[in-house]
């Protein structure tokens, strides 16, 4: 483990992933989520947690980060058998599935204790997260008109305001 990986959030846990997805879905019925769903896309390699809440369809991708290789090489590794370091390969992969759950988690408890005190809202803490009728994210829609917003100057018509909307004569 290098020294990177061993200040990451939760980094030593022993709680199991399946523990974890549960006190998910946990968390979020207690904050009145209803049709939740927690799993892993193991084709990109992320977390999924979706679930309704205030009327509007959430999804929650964070990637897990699973190293294919070992993060930090151990002393001896040249000499290690080829089943020992699997086996330690393995071991680093399934504690860092174990972190990022954890992680998320934290993520989810935080924004949604945020919204239970009244210190934020739904539409702050999840706008980007909320999935359109096409199955895109608001998040993943918007990131290139921002972009391209800051690059040119000029606001799309979808973000402009009444104000600029008048002086174009729309």
């Amino acid at each position: 483990m290098t020294a990177a990986d061993s200040r990451r959030f939760a980094s030593k846990t022993v709680v199991g992933v399946e523990r974890t997805q549960a006190e998910i879905s946990t968390l979020l019925a207690k904050h009145g989520a209803t049709a939740r769903a927690v799993g892993v896309d193991d084709e990109t390699g992320r977390a999924t947690v979706m679930f309704a809440l205030s009327g509007r369809r959430m999804r929650v991708d964070v990637a897990l980060h699973l190293d294919r290789r070992p993060p930090g090489t151990p002393r001896g590794w040249g000499r290690w058998r080829d089943e020992d370091r699997r086996r330690w390969t393995v071991a680093q992969r399934d504690q860092q599935e174990r972190s990022a759950w954890r992680g998320i988690l934290l993520l989810l408890r935080a924004k949604l204790e945020a919204i239970e005190g009244g210190y934020s809202t739904v539409e702050h803490e999840f706008l980007a997260d909320v999935l359109l009728p096409s199955g895109e994210r608001v998040g993943e829609m918007m990131t290139g008109v921002v972009q391209q917003a800051y690059l040119t100057g000029a606001l799309p018509r979808l973000l402009q305001g009444p104000a600029q909307a008048e002086a174009e004569g729309t």
